[in-house]
């Protein structure tokens, strides 16, 4: 049922009233009965629209009000949680996000044994490609920073930092060749 319900017109009762004509007997013989009609208003389409929405307006904000109470209502159990757990456990431990840094790496020219390429080995001489300049060297020679402890017949071993690097002599592309069908069938 709803609290507040569609105003409806209804006659009021009729309501008797004693009229007493001399007040200094209450003989019922002088007491006279009178009825009287009480007066009804009736209310305009607009006066009961204007009832109906202060009715609804009235209703919304009893309503919010309930809503804010019980958000406060809540707030404040949380804080009381929050207040008996750190009394009771201590200060909750709320990791705070650390910063991450970037850094970004120092940009440095490749060293020599990345610049290095053996090209060809001869005898005990090899002839090493250092950015684009054809160098021959031999055993126990120093390429700027690297020493040279091995030459093999398709291998040059390089020391850089007390580190032993290989590096293989570069292979040249392989051709293979095809014999054409038309050259096959000349040939027989």
């Amino acid at each position: 049922m709803d609290m507040f319900s569609k105003p409806t017109t209804r006659t009021a009762p009729v309501t008797p009233k004693a009229v007493v004509s001399n007040t200094s007997s209450f003989a019922p013989e002088s007491i006279e009965v009178k009825t009287v009609q009480p007066i009804i208003l009736e209310l305009s389409d607009n006066a009961n629209t204007l009832l109906n929405a202060l009715d609804s307006t009235y209703l919304s904000t009893v309503n919010t009000q309930a809503s804010e109470a019980k958000i406060k209502e809540l707030e404040k159990q949380k804080q009381l949680d929050d207040l008996v757990f750190e009394l009771t456990y201590g200060e909750r431990d709320n990791p705070k996000p650390e910063k991450n840094y970037y850094v970004q790496p120092v940009k440095t020219a490749p060293s020599i044994i990345d610049r290095l390429q053996v090209n060809s080995i001869i005898n005990d001489t090899a002839f090493i490609d250092v950015s684009g300049q054809v160098i021959p060297v031999k055993k126990g020679d120093n390429v700027e920073d690297a020493k040279i402890t091995r030459i093999t017949k398709n291998t040059v071993v390089l020391t850089r930092n007390n580190q032993s690097f290989t590096k293989y002599i570069k292979a040249a592309p392989i051709k293979v060749a095809i014999k054409k069908e038309s050259e096959d069938v000349r040939s027989q």
